[in-house]
């Protein structure tokens, strides 16, 4: 047995380095452990994990726009929504993906779709969570159970787990949006369910956004507007947020999305929100142990996240590993991006750490909102 240090990114951690033919159990005889394991089992002092200290691969996952874009051609191409349930490239982590399976992270799922002029995508309905973050092209729109919702650059669409959900196209462009799921986690879970369509329930007659003023809610109890809830968040609402939210210490300006009923995340483990980095400035160095996936919507900008230092310009996507320090900041103008994370999960399973600045020693835990 001997002891080294393993470095990943600015984390080193003395970990244990145990020879496995040293973990086999002496002087137990062959025939013993063959009975073990023809009863199912297996000696936990021959595993491979447990017992060992677990080091993430501190690699941040980067696809700029322009690469992507003759990627994004040829599945318009080659690929059709009539052939297929729909017309995605995920973004797949080599790390943590398998051929047929791909994850963008842990928990979290990401991935661009595609819908070209008079193009519909047919309904269907899974237990998984999914968002729709609008890139570029105008003209289509999402149904979530019966509700119409129109797509916009900027744009954010719902369709939380067991909803009825169908795109359609007739704009004069092809649309293409970013998708974020929550599949990894509900496979794990064995809660991945699917259901295509067609649509086998009626819905009650749709109420767009009845919260037109920030400070007032609707009473809808008497109303029969129950469960009328906010599929759609237009970025134009959302930029204005950003511009009149604080410029707080740590270096940015941030808006949530919330369900304006609850105040809570309108999907109740999927954390979203929108940053902006004003000129100049480079936000507090923070990390965190939940995974976070970051869409450029506007302008472009810096990060460095831990040894890693990359530049990013409007509409690329990158996935942030955990528990490393992480800054950004803006080149030129201010710039703008949108947030996807799994932190709630940490959170409600009372695991969640993360910090601001250069504190030595390991995370804090947190447990606020």
């Amino acid at each position: 047995m001997s002891t080294s240090a393993t470095c990943c990114g600015d984390r080193a951690s003395n970990l244990v380095t145990i020879d496995m033919d040293e973990q086999k159990t002496a002087g137990v005889d062959a025939g013993v452990e063959s009975e073990w394991r023809a009863a199912g089992l297996s000696p936990l002092w021959e595993s491979a994990v447990s017992h060992k200290a677990v080091v993430d691969q501190a690699k941040v996952l980067h696809w700029r726009w322009r690469d992507l874009e003759p990627l994004i051609s040829k599945a318009m191409t080659h690929v059709s929504p009539e052939n297929v349930e729909r017309r995605v490239l995920l973004f797949s982590d080599p790390y943590l993906s398998a051929p047929g399976r791909a994850m963008s992270s842990r928990t979290m799922n990401a991935g661009l779709q595609i819908l070209m002029s008079g193009e519909v995508a047919r309904p269907h309905r899974h237990t998984i969570d999914a968002i729709r973050f609008v890139l570029q092209g105008r003209g289509a729109q999402t149904i979530v159970n019966g509700q119409s919702c129109e797509m916009a650059p900027g744009d954010l669409v719902l369709t939380p787990g067991g909803c009825w959900h169908e795109h359609s196209h007739t704009g004069d462009e092809p649309i293409i949006w970013f998708d974020g799921l929550n599949g990894p986690l509900h496979r794990f879970l064995g809660t991945a369910l699917f259901e295509p369509g067609p649509v086998s329930e009626q819905f009650a007659p749709a109420c767009s956004s009845p919260y037109v003023e920030p400070a007032l809610r609707p009473d809808v109890i008497d109303g029969g507007a129950e469960g009328c809830t906010i599929f759609r968040y237009p970025w134009q609402q959302v930029a204005a947020a950003l511009d009149a939210a604080p410029q707080l210490l740590q270096g940015f300006r941030r808006v949530r999305y919330v369900d304006p009923a609850t105040g809570h995340n309108p999907i109740p483990l999927m954390d979203l929100s929108a940053m902006q980095f004003d000129p100049r400035l480079r936000s507090t160095p923070h990390r965190t142990n939940a995974n976070t996936i970051c869409v450029v919507v506007e302008g472009a900008g810096e990060t460095s996240c831990g040894e890693n230092v990359f530049s990013w310009s409007a509409k690329d996507v990158f996935i942030l590993p955990p528990n490393v320090w992480t800054t950004h900041r803006a080149e030129g103008a201010h710039a703008r991006l949108f947030m996807l994370s799994d932190r709630e999960i940490y959170r409600r399973l009372g695991v969640l750490q993360e910090a601001y600045g250069n504190q030595p020693g390991p995370l804090p835990q947190s447990n606020a909102i």
